[in-house]
């Protein structure tokens, strides 16, 4: 059963009009219809779990919260500053491929000791 959640197949998608340049092409997984089903019900119970410990700024990824509120918000936030003569600060964080750079063994500790079986 574990091997068979593994099997995707990957084709390349094209990101750019240069289809003759190698890096204009991003793989794509078609996982099988019983992974896809076996990841809905994975992500539905991690998020019942951390649902609660996530922050309220916590804008992507996430039901009913667009990275329009977050913005929102902070349009709001830097407009208050300049009103009051405050300095602000902004960080902006892309975490793309940063699963990828996880160790998946510190990972698995890190869910266990949180409680996630």
């Amino acid at each position: 059963m574990e091997l068979f959640l593994k099997i995707a197949n990957i084709i390349p998608i094209q990101k750019s009009k240069e289809q003759h340049l190698l890096n204009n092409s991003e793989p794509i997984s078609l996982l099988s219809p019983i992974s896809k089903i076996f990841e809905k019900i994975l992500s539905k119970r991690l998020y019942n779990f951390v649902k609660n410990k996530l922050s309220d700024k916590q804008y992507g990824f996430r039901a009913k919260h667009s990275i329009i509120q977050g913005i929102t918000e902070m349009y709001a936030d830097l407009v208050e500053a300049l009103d009051t003569r405050r300095m602000t600060t902004a960080y902006f964080i892309y975490l793309s491929t940063a699963f990828d750079t996880v160790d998946h063994t510190i990972l698995i500790n890190t869910f266990l000791k949180h409680g996630v079986r």
